[in-house]
């Protein structure tokens, strides 16, 4: 709405959450920004980043706070965690989604999914100015630390299952800090080349 605002001539909106989706058109036309803000309900069946948009919708500016986290073993996309199906669908679908000269601005300010995207990005050819998140969450880190720790069960031939990390019951109430490199953290800007 704040795109509109300040002069963008179509924005589309998109949520998992369909309380959000009428929240987001009732504020809309409260603001008298019915004809230039769309919102679209992302289907359960794919909640892939492009879901809900048309195959021909093409966007200078993408925006995204997604779920920030990752743990491939969530049977669910939340609004924390993401089971691997929305972040790396964001890049893949730039090159379709994203008009040259374009930008995409995501938000992952969780430490290893935010370098994840952006080296992904940088994989995938676009210029990527990142700026490092501020913390790393108890969920995310026992995600990672189970994966290595299934490894290093099978390697000293214990049962796959004989202990796990789990931050509740291990009683990590804080998340590892890392050191802020500016008032933007978390952010990572990606840009799309004319000729890609």
């Amino acid at each position: 709405m704040y795109a509109a605002k300040l002069g963008a001539k179509k924005v589309i909106a998109t949520d998992i959450y369909e309380k959000a989706v009428v929240c987001a058109r009732m504020n809309a036309q409260r603001l008298g920004l019915s004809g230039v803000f769309e919102v679209r309900l992302v289907p359960d069946q794919d909640i892939s980043a492009y879901s809900s948009v048309k195959p021909d919708d093409k966007f200078d500016v993408i925006i995204s706070n997604p779920p920030y986290s990752i743990n491939l073993d969530v049977q669910k996309n939340t609004s924390i965690i993401d089971n691997g199906d929305l972040g790396m669908s964001i890049i893949k679908g730039l090159e379709k989604h994203l008009k040259p000269k374009g930008t995409a601005i995501l938000l992952y300010n969780s430490y290893f999914y935010h370098y994840v995207m952006v080296k992904f990005a940088r994989y995938a050819g676009y210029s990527v100015i990142n700026y490092e998140p501020k913390f790393s969450t108890p969920w995310e880190e026992d995600a990672l630390f189970n994966s290595y720790l299934k490894r290093l069960l099978a390697y000293n031939n214990l049962p796959l299952d004989a202990f796990q990390f789990d931050w509740r019951q291990d009683n990590r109430k804080r998340t590892i800090p890392f050191q802020l490199s500016g008032d933007y953290s978390g952010l990572i800007i990606i840009s799309r080349p004319a000729n890609k």
